[in-house]
This record gives C-alpha cells, structure tokens and sequence, in this order.
C-alpha cells in the first residue's frame, strides 16, 4: 500500500462512467506525507512550478466497473509551491500558469493567512473551553447544582457538559454542533 496526498477539490468533479460526484482524488506527486491539500495550500516539495497531470478515479466505480471506467485526468497547477488550482482541460490548466501573477499571488496568501487566523481562534477557544470545563469539575456540586439553576446556564459550561463527557472527536463534534446552533459562548 502506498503513501499519498488527498487534494480537496474545490468543485466537485463528475465521474465520467456513472456521473458520481468526486470530491477529492489521491496523489503520488509530493512528499506523500497523507496530507490533504486544497487550493492556495503550500506543498511540500523543495520547489516546484508546473502543470501535474494526475488520474481521477470515482469510489463508486473504481472496483465495481474495473473494465468499463473511462480515465479521467485533471491538471493541477503548482506556481512556487502553491497549489493554485485544478483543472479538467490542460488547455485551461496551462493558460491558468501563464495567467498567474503577483496579485493572484498576494490574494493567496491573504487567504492562507486569514485560514490561519481561523484556525488559531478555534484553538483558542477550544482551549478556553477546556481549562474553563477543568475549573467546572473542580467545583463542588452544590456550585454545579447552582449553575445548572442560572437563567445564564446556556451560557455557562454544563451547556456542554455532555459534550465534554464523550471521546475527544466526539466531544468536537458536538461543540462545533452547540457552536452552530449558538447554544453558549463557544463558538469553534
């Protein structure tokens, strides 16, 4: 079994045997380091600008209709190290390297800066929900009893508390759900 990376589409891409969106393909083409990597992500290879062919395959179809499946390709476009995109057409996929330029360049980064941003801030607050559950437990039960009983109780931490109760991608789950539905102060 070998080691690849998972590209995210940006746009579903339809199998072109049974029409089956594909969402993501695997690729052999960097480090193989079981990295997922979408569009304006950096990848790891010391420097690399191109045009990638690589082979699409649909779930649905890839064993069932090992015979029957036609190959589909997609290009991706690689400018210094960013994936800047993935094509279908490796006319399209060409004049998109050509096309790319300084400013596409800086709109990159904003991006990847601004997911950074993101990512730090649900960090912080899942780090906050944590030390501020830790002090919860550590409360006597008359104080937790007290707490449950406060008009604010959706705002405070047994909000959440079966959520903290569970294994930790569980636990995630249900905070991103309560977060969603804006039931508290966590908002990951």
């Amino acid at each position: 079994m070998g080691m690849f990376d998972t590209v995210i589409l940006p746009e579903p891409i339809p199998c072109a045997t049974c029409g089956e969106a594909i969402e993501s393909f695997q690729t052999k083409h960097f480090e193989k380091l079981l990295q997922q990597l979408q569009v304006g992500d950096v990848v790891t290879e010391k420097f690399i600008s191109g045009v990638l062919e690589n082979h699409l395959f649909c779930d649905a179809c890839y064993e069932a209709k090992r015979d029957e499946r036609e190959t589909q390709k997609v290009y991706l476009v690689i400018y210094h190290r960013i994936l800047v995109g993935v094509y279908t057409d490796i006319e399209v996929a060409h004049q998109k390297f050509k096309a790319f330029d300084k400013l596409d360049l800086l709109d990159f980064y904003q991006n990847l800066y601004d997911r950074m941003q993101q990512w730090r801030r649900k960090y912080r607050n899942f780090h906050h929900i944590i030390s501020k559950y830790k002090e919860y437990l550590a409360m006597s039960e008359a104080e937790r009893q007290k707490d449950r009983a406060s008009p604010f109780a959706k705002l405070h931490l047994s909000g959440i508390e079966d959520c903290l109760a569970k294994d930790i991608v569980e636990a995630l789950a249900c905070l991103l759900e309560k977060g969603e539905k804006g039931e508290g102060t966590f908002f990951l």
